[in-house]
């Protein structure tokens, strides 16, 4: 798998630009905006995937408990939690999952049954109907 420069801009043009930032406190705009950075990003992300190891920071979250319903109150069921990645680790599994994906969809490995699991493919009721 190669990780170039284009492929790396596709990636980071999903990633959402101000949604709440991992450990490192960096925000996805940024990543998009410093295009100077691209090229050595894509440089990095390739090493990793070569196996020369993934960074331990890349791979620590910072989990939050979201409360589910005001009106149940502090009942121990009544909370959520979210994990907040890094935008790095999240770059490097979109490139892992894009390619994943178009090696499946190349070799026919989806099943019918996986409809809704295909891109621009709508949910499993729409299938159901469709299929």
């Amino acid at each position: 798998m190669i990780v170039g420069i284009e492929k790396l801009r596709a990636i980071l043009r999903k990633i959402p630009n101000w949604k709440a930032p991992g450990p490192d406190d960096v925000q996805g705009f940024w990543l998009k905006s410093m295009k100077t950075l691209h090229q050595p990003m894509a440089l990095q992300l390739q090493e990793f995937l070569d196996g020369r190891g993934i960074p331990e920071w890349m791979t620590k979250g910072r989990t939050v408990l979201l409360i589910k319903d005001k009106a149940k109150g502090n009942a121990v069921g009544n909370y959520r939690p979210i994990t907040c990645l890094p935008v790095m680790w999240k770059v490097l599994t979109g490139i892992i999952a894009e390619n994943l994906y178009k090696h499946l969809h190349q070799s026919s490995l989806l099943p019918d049954e996986q409809k809704s699991c295909r891109k621009e493919s709508r949910g499993t009721k729409d299938q159901l109907v469709i299929g």
